[in-house]
């Protein structure tokens, strides 16, 4: 991986061992293949959580035909979750803003999450490994200074593998800050796709930031033209648009609340083959939800096993 650190352990052997020893769920859990359990949000038309969602409300269907959903559970409990800044140099004066509200988010996830601290530029930095030290983290924050570069599919690449074998929770998250300009990773969007759809990865929520906080102009990565190479498409994590600073506070202080009311939908996957194939899935609420205009939020799909 393409990272530097100041606590975590180098080295094959020992990231082999710590690969070895952690369970691998994350967003998908495929250890009972061919049964599949997705990790999902259900909110309503304002994005608000929905409580008590059952299983026969909801609609489902693979590439080809559809799927029985077979289980709707609530998942509420801790999670391993990773606070990713971008410190790069489009971010530029507005890393000062950047590193008080995500103080402010640390402050918010619930006390029994693990977290860390991580920023990217050229290259991934995980100031404080996963920690259930709440002030480790926050004194982590500090020490992220600018810097040239902006890898941004590199650094969520790398710090989703890092969490695969680091976290400690099966439900795992990464909440990007950054306003979406990646000159210089080598990472293409496929590759970062299907990294956050295999088995053990972490959902990425986004807080996408405007030019304005920062001196990125580039039109490519306007909020409005599919911010950050449209993750929000297919990592099935949230994505928010702040445009001011009473927005910005707005999502650092929904978002923790929101990612806290999770369900695990179980299925059984179209084809039990096991080669490593992308299956793609849609899911949705029923005629008499959908007039609600309440959704699932969820990855667009994931990859079968290989083996």
């Amino acid at each position: 991986m393409r990272l530097r650190t100041s606590r975590v352990c180098a080295g094959g052997l020992a990231l082999a061992l710590m690969l070895a020893v952690r369970g691998a769920w994350g967003q998908v859990d495929l250890s009972a293949w061919p049964q599949v359990r997705l990790e999902v949000l259900a909110l309503d038309r304002d994005g608000v959580p929905l409580p008590g969602v059952t299983a026969d409300a909801l609609v489902a269907r693979g590439p080809r035909k559809p799927l029985a959903v077979t289980g709707l559970e609530p998942n509420e409990g801790p999670q391993s979750v990773c606070v990713l800044v971008d410190a790069s140099d489009s971010i530029g004066d507005g890393l000062a803003i950047v590193n008080t509200k995500a103080r402010r988010l640390l402050k918010n996830l619930p006390a029994d999450d693990e977290v860390c601290m991580a920023a990217f530029s050229s290259k991934l930095w995980i100031a404080q490994p996963l920690t259930g030290d709440r002030n480790a983290a926050l004194q982590a924050l500090t020490q992220v200074r600018p810097a040239a570069g902006t890898q941004l599919r590199d650094g969520l690449l790398d710090l989703a593998q890092y969490m695969r074998g680091a976290a400690r929770f099966r439900s795992r998250a990464i909440i990007l800050i950054s306003d979406g300009s990646d000159r210089h990773s080598a990472a293409t969007n496929e590759q970062l796709k299907h990294e956050l759809e295999a088995e053990g990865s972490p959902v990425v929520h986004m807080i996408c930031l405007p030019p304005a906080f920062g001196r990125s102009r580039d039109k490519q990565y306007d909020p409005h033209e599919g911010t950050a190479f449209k993750l929000h498409e297919f990592s099935g994590g949230l994505t928010y648009f702040p445009h001011t600073i009473m927005d910005f506070d707005g999502a650092v202080d929904t978002l923790p609340r929101t990612m806290r009311a999770r369900y695990i939908l179980t299925y059984v996957a179209e084809s039990a083959a096991r080669d490593g194939h992308e299956e793609r899935i849609q899911v949705s609420f029923d005629k008499a939800h959908q007039s609600m205009r309440a959704r699932i939020q969820g990855p667009e799909g994931y990859y079968a096993p290989s083996k």
